[in-house]
Parts: structure tokens; C-alpha cells; sequence
């Protein structure tokens, strides 16, 4: 069969020929939205245990603490050779994490000390805590250090 011109259609009747229609072809069309079918039961079994775990360790009744007696001499004992890391480059992880956690209190501390608003028993209790955590005495001034 011969290449030739396609022959002229009236205007507005735009019709796809058969060679490049999908249906001829047995193809599925793909002009249309996705179908994506979700595993709905796996979905919901799986959202009903999560949900229905037990109780959060949080919320346990606090328990009486621990005798303080054994953790006063292990603090003073001397660092073993094999777990000296005086030589190390970067810090620990949690010496990381810790002092990001103080430059966030920080910052909102820092806005309590700006906000007129805010009373000023409410930041001096809130620098008390913020110095017991930092073990150091802590102001609104100090605060520039984070």
C-alpha cells in the first residue's frame, strides 16, 4: 500500500486514524486518570494495630528513683585507656544534639526576655530551669552565648 496524503476532512471532525489508535491495537488507553489500587485491608489492619498498642511508656506511673550512691563513684573514676576519646575531631552525637537543644530554648528564651507581655516570674522561672539543665546560671544577657 502506497504513502498517501491523508484525505481532507471537514473542519472540526477530528478523528484519530487507525493506525494510531490504541483500541485497534488492543492496548489499554492511558489517556485517563491512573487506577492505583490500594491494599485496603492490610491498610486498615495495619493502622488498628498501631493504634490499639498499648499504653504509651510515657504515661506509666513514675517509679520511686534509683539510689544515687552507685553513680557517685563511677563518675569519679578514671576514664579507662580504651574509651578515651580525647583525640577524637568532631564531638559525640549527643553532645551535638544536646547543644542544638539549648540554642532552641535559647532562642525562645530570648523571646520571653524581649516580649514585654510576658510576665516576669514566668522567664525567671523559665531560666531557672533553662540554668538547671545547662549548669550554669543563666539571664536573659547570657543567653547571647547560644
Amino acid at each position: 500500500m502506497p504513502n498517501r496524503p491523508p484525505a481532507a476532512a471537514p473542519a472540526g471532525s477530528a478523528r484519530a486514524g487507525i493506525a494510531s489508535s490504541r483500541k485497534g491495537r488492543g492496548l489499554p488507553c492511558t489517556c485517563g486518570p491512573m487506577r492505583v489500587r490500594l491494599p485496603r485491608l492490610q491498610l486498615a489492619l495495619t493502622l488498628l494495630l498501631a493504634l490499639s498498642g498499648g499504653p504509651v511508656l510515657a504515661q506509666k506511673p513514675p517509679t520511686a528513683p534509683a539510689a544515687a550512691a552507685p553513680a557517685a563513684p563511677a563518675a569519679s573514676a578514671p576514664t579507662p585507656e580504651w574509651r578515651r576519646t580525647d583525640g577524637y575531631r568532631f564531638p559525640a552525637l549527643a553532645d551535638s544534639v544536646r547543644r542544638l537543644q539549648y540554642v532552641a530554648q535559647a532562642m525562645q528564651l530570648r523571646e520571653y526576655c524581649a516580649d514585654r507581655r510576658v510576665s516576669d516570674e514566668f522567664v525567671r522561672e523559665r531560666l531557672q530551669h533553662f540554668g538547671r539543665l545547662t549548669g550554669r546560671e543563666e539571664t536573659c544577657a547570657s543567653l547571647k552565648d547560644y
